[in-house]
Order: structure tokens, then sequence, then C-alpha cells
């Protein structure tokens, strides 16, 4: 995991959410299309432990996410890049690089989820 330090100087974040796929991800390509204007894009996947006491969240959903990271990180790093990986509450992470002046800009996919994601986003957006 790469530390808050690395997280300071970015303008454009990823949140990476329940579509965890980096071909054809449009809030990724939108990001890394405006490098010029933001500066550097940071790519973020939150282990929000909140969403995984859900009664839809299983065992089995939990590994293939982490599996799914793995792979991720490892096609994002051959591409010099990195995929941040966190846990805990995604406000209180916002808010920390909001805080640090860095987060000009959130792209995710507006998404299809249960009520503690809908939730979620509306304190989030």
């Amino acid at each position: 995991m790469a530390s808050n330090n690395s997280m300071q100087f970015t303008s454009v974040l990823v949140w990476f959410r329940l579509d965890l796929r980096l071909q054809d991800h449009e809030p990724l390509d939108m990001a890394l299309s405006s490098v010029a204007e933001f500066g550097k894009v940071l790519l973020l996947y939150c282990h929000e432990p909140e969403m995984l006491s859900q009664p839809d969240t299983a065992m089995q959903h939990f590994c293939f996410i982490n599996e799914t990271l793995q792979e991720m990180r490892e096609d994002v790093s051959k591409h010099g890049g990195v995929l941040h990986i966190k846990a805990g509450s995604i406000l209180n992470i916002f808010n920390a690089l909001h805080s640090t002046g860095s987060l000009t800009r959130i792209l995710a996919y507006k998404e299809t989820t249960g009520k503690y994601g809908f939730d979620r986003d509306r304190r989030v957006i």
C-alpha cells in the first residue's frame, strides 16, 4: 500500500467501486485524457467495513474483489502507475485528501447498489 505522501499531489481521483476493470472504463479514460489540465491521476479502491458487513455481501465476493484488485495493481504497475488500496470510511479518506488541497475532482461510475452504497454516495457527492 502506498503512503499518504504519494497521494498529496493528485488532482483527479478515479474511485473504483464495483466496476473493477481498466479497459473500457469511462471515468478512467476521462481522467487520463485530462492529465494536462488537472495534473496527476490517483486510482483508488477502498475496502469499506460497512459495505463488507452488508447482508448481500459474501466472503466469496470479498475474495473475488481482492483477486481482481491484485491483477489490476499489477497491470497498472506495468504502466508506471499505482492503484492505491485503502481500508476504512471512504468519506474519511476523501476528507483527508481534500484537506491537503490535492483533490479537485472525483470520477467514478454511477452504479446500481444496495441501500448502503446509495446512502454512502449521497454523503460523498
